[in-house]
């Protein structure tokens, strides 16, 4: 069984440790610092067109074919954590990103320069990700899961700010091939000691020396009382079908908005400074809002969360479909909101599934959420059909509309209790 008639809507809080802190600090620079991968795609697309003479559309395809490769590899990854500890699954996909690094600094083609960055960004990513981070949180410390992937959402994107400042200078100076090679080695040399020393539990810390993981809280990878669903058992579940109803028109929204916001701007003449301002401030909502909203997660329940998130971009869409409003705030508005989904999905997911159902849930998410990686394409072709933006937002306020009622029916299905 994946429900239970339980309506709990607060979670019981513990004091957390010193070791506990350290945990979660970890799990959430871990992914942070190993995201800056997936943008450095953005910086090769260039260098490999130029050393390869490979065609612009060859060299994106491939670079893209990583992140679609990245929610297959959740998938199975949302199983294998079944039965596998977290911790060493993290610490094989930072040895296999930073080894696929290394391969791509010296590849002498565009086949294994391919491979190298869909490796790195496929397996080092979905193995040494989201899933498997908070996989550790939902286990040590789950009435702090929205707050930390509140956090990991604000690490992502400033790993996305910071990458260009460092990146880009670096490739100019020495070559693509160099800065790729020192992220290798970067990653090499930092992921695998965090790992090792702030993400394995307390006894295997024990057998190693290592006595600040503490209570029995800290045995994050010790067996479940219950047996974690099987795939079948969590696609037969009606909470499963309406959680992908609920989450996938946000999800979908939030990268078709982030695509086109320059181009929309475009075509009413405003030039590309003037947009990157408004861009920032969407990147501070987005930040804002993923920790506000990860903090409230915690404490309110889930379904009432996404509601808030979906009424809000309802709103939102309609009057910009409407021109109602000036669409800067808006847009930064919607943003801010639409960033706390990550860890209202997280928590939904332990609240209605249990913690033995959260890996292989949110695995399964993984390939519902691929959708969302052509909405920023399908936007923008949907502007060209139509003429306007202002019609392809009203089709995206009807597809929130979906997301509004699903959350609304997400209500009255039971959660577990903690």
């Amino acid at each position: 069984m994946v429900e239970t008639d339980v309506h709990p809507t607060r979670a019981v809080r513990h004091k957390l440790s010193w070791a506990d802190r350290a945990t979660l600090i970890a799990a959430v620079l871990v992914p942070g610092l190993l995201g800056g991968v997936q943008g450095l795609g953005n910086f090769l697309v260039l260098p490999f067109m130029k050393d390869f003479g490979a065609p612009r559309g060859s060299v994106i395809f491939l670079i893209e074919v990583g992140t679609l490769c990245m929610y297959l590899t959740i998938a199975l990854v949302g199983r294998i954590l079944t039965m596998v500890a977290p911790w060493l699954i993290m610490f094989v996909g930072a040895l296999i990103a930073g080894g696929a690094l290394l391969l791509l600094s010296v590849a002498p083609s565009l086949a294994l320069a391919a491979a190298g960055f869909i490796a790195a960004q496929s397996l080092g990513l979905g193995l040494c990700g989201l899933i498997a981070s908070q996989t550790i949180v939902v286990r040590r410390a789950p009435e702090r899961q929205g707050t930390v992937s509140g956090a990991q959402t604000v690490a992502l994107a400033l790993t996305g700010v910071a990458l260009p400042l460092l990146v880009a200078p670096q490739i100019e100076t020495h070559g693509w091939r160099p800065t790729v090679a020192w992220c290798g080695v970067a990653v090499l040399a930092l992921l695998p000691a965090m790992i090792v020393l702030f993400l394995r539990t307390r006894s295997e810390a024990a057998a190693a020396g290592l006595d600040f993981a503490l209570d029995e809280r800290s045995q994050s990878d010790l067996p479940f009382d219950e047996a974690a669903p099987s795939s079948l058992e969590i696609l037969s579940a009606p909470a499963f079908w309406i959680l992908m109803l609920a989450i996938v028109p946000v999800a979908i929204l939030a990268q078709a908005l982030a695509v086109n916001i320059i181009p929309f701007y475009a075509e009413r003449g405003v030039g590309l400074q003037e947009a990157g301002y408004v861009l920032a401030a969407v990147g501070a909502g987005a930040a804002i809002g993923a920790i506000a909203i990860g903090l409230i997660v915690d404490r309110v329940h889930p379904a009432a969360v996404m509601t808030g998130v979906a009424a809000t971009a309802v709103l939102g869409t309609g009057l910009l479909s409407l021109q109602l409003a000036p669409p800067a705030p808006i847009f930064v508005v919607m943003m801010g909101s639409l960033a706390g989904i990550a860890p209202t999905l997280n928590v939904a997911v332990r609240r209605y599934f249990g913690k033995a159902g959260y890996a292989p849930v949110v695995g399964l998410v993984g390939p519902f959420l691929m959708l969302s990686a052509f909405s920023g394409a399908g936007a923008g072709w949907l502007r060209d059909r139509l003429g306007t933006y202002q019609a392809t937002f009203g089709i995206l306020t009807i597809l929130m509309i979906i997301s509004m009622l699903a959350s609304l029916l997400l209500l009255t299905r039971p959660i577990r209790a903690e």
